[in-house]
């Protein structure tokens, strides 16, 4: 197999019965890009020469029989960005040098035989946001990153120190108990003399402090207030007008350069229109060619949250998904850059048909490029992502109706109110 698919970027045999080891011709497979071998029953150890792959970002090797340690090369691979080897029986130590990778995301190595102690590297590292070693054979003590490490990713380890204590309430407890041994103690007793307060006294004046204290609260807050509303009158152009690249096409990308192009979103410009907003064709330099889809304002909810989704999709690629080449994202604007493709979408060539002649084998080439877009949305990708707005319309196609599947997973994003399809 290796020798004939040396161009191959993404394979996936998951959820077979698939028996024996990984055949050795796999070491030829050196443009993969995603390998998922997940939930089969293969056995012996991991190659050692998937960290030799040079492109290699998605590795899935969960729930088979795989045994041995885990291989030091996996931790040079520096693309890599999910690593899945859980309820394997692999043993030996964590490859310290895996806190090393910057572009990994999600590391689950959990129901495993792995031994020793969690690499303290993990303490510092910021690019992981999966992390599970549960239910191994660790020990020692485990990495200080509340945001990174929770008790339920490192339990079932019993020789695991205990993954959380309350330093403020094991201080509470320790004054705690001094001050109760002081109050019932001969040397602790209070003596009263006439220096000491009255209860009135005593009551006057923290009802001054606390009065005072919500005045000076309240104060802050006011001036906070209006120094925010002058901010946002005097001068509404402060945001930032920046657009965040997910895949380099060799032109630089800047708001500005987009907006030109779309010729401030003419309607000349517009090539689609939807639920979500409309689509343009931009010209950014001669013979660079993008389609900006422009999204509803007001469509979603917090900036952050949307960002942060919008990045994980920036990371989702297969040969049938359109390219998210970049974004913009602020509350007065935001938009989307795709790669443009010149085949309009299917909706327009089901209505072209009866005007050309298109063999059967092409039909039905273009139903399985969007059955193998979905397929990689639903069950390959991490995470997994629900289209929820399937039409003809969101099926783009290129000049050799290669079909492409798009808006994938804006129906999750922005909403539902107006997709065809919920679940």
């Amino acid at each position: 197999m290796g020798s004939h698919c040396g161009c191959m970027k993404f394979l996936s045999v998951a959820g077979n019965q698939f028996v024996g080891s990984i055949p050795k011709t796999f070491s030829k497979l050196e443009s993969l890009v995603s390998l998922n071998l997940s939930r089969n029953r293969l056995q012996g150890s991991i190659p050692s020469y998937f960290g030799r792959m040079e492109y290699l970002k998605y590795l899935s090797l969960f729930s088979n029989n795989f045994t041995g340690a885990i291989p030091q090369e996996l931790a040079q691979r520096k693309s890599l960005e999910v690593l899945e080897l859980s309820s394997n029986s692999l043993s030996g130590k964590i490859p310290p040098d895996l806190t090393k990778l910057e572009h990994l995301n999600i590391l689950r190595l959990d129901h495993n035989n792995l031994t020793g102690q969690i690499p303290s590297g993990f303490s510092t590292t910021t690019s992981l946001s999966v992390f599970d070693v549960s239910f191994n054979n660790l020990s020692g003590s485990v990495p200080l990153n509340p945001t990174l490490i929770k008790c339920e990713n490192v339990q079932g380890n019993p020789n695991l120190q205990p993954c959380h204590t309350d330093p403020l309430s094991s201080e509470w407890e320790r004054h705690g108990n001094v001050s109760q041994q002081g109050a019932y103690s001969p040397t602790g007793s209070i003596h009263r003399n006439s220096n000491v307060f009255n209860p009135i006294e005593i009551a006057s004046i923290i009802s001054a402090s606390v009065i005072l204290s919500v005045l000076i609260a309240l104060v802050l807050l006011l001036v906070c207030m209006r120094k925010f509303a002058c901010n946002s009158v005097a001068d509404p152009g402060s945001v930032r007008k920046e657009v965040v690249i997910c895949n380099n096409i060799g032109v630089q990308l800047t708001y500005e350069n987009v907006v030109r192009a779309t010729a401030g979103f003419n309607v000349q410009n517009c090539i689609g229109s939807g639920g979500f907003g409309a689509t343009y064709k931009a010209e950014i330099i001669p013979g660079v060619v993008v389609a900006v889809k422009r999204l509803s304002v007001g469509r979603f909810q917090g900036v952050q949250q949307f960002t942060a989704e919008i990045r994980t999709l920036g990371r989702v690629q297969h040969p049938n998904l359109v390219t998210l080449i970049g974004y913009h994202v602020s509350e007065a604007e935001m938009f989307l850059i795709y790669n443009y493709l010149p085949g309009g979408n299917l909706e327009k060539f089901i209505q072209d048909r009866p005007r050309r002649t298109v063999e059967w084998s092409m039909l039905h080439k273009i139903a399985v490029d969007v059955a193998r877009a979905l397929a990689y949305l639903h069950d390959e990708c991490v995470p997994r992502v629900l289209h929820r707005d399937i039409k003809p319309s969101n099926i783009l196609l290129d000049i050799n109706l290669n079909a492409y599947l798009s808006d994938f997973g804006l129906a999750r994003l922005l909403g539902t109110s107006e997709t065809h399809a919920t679940y």
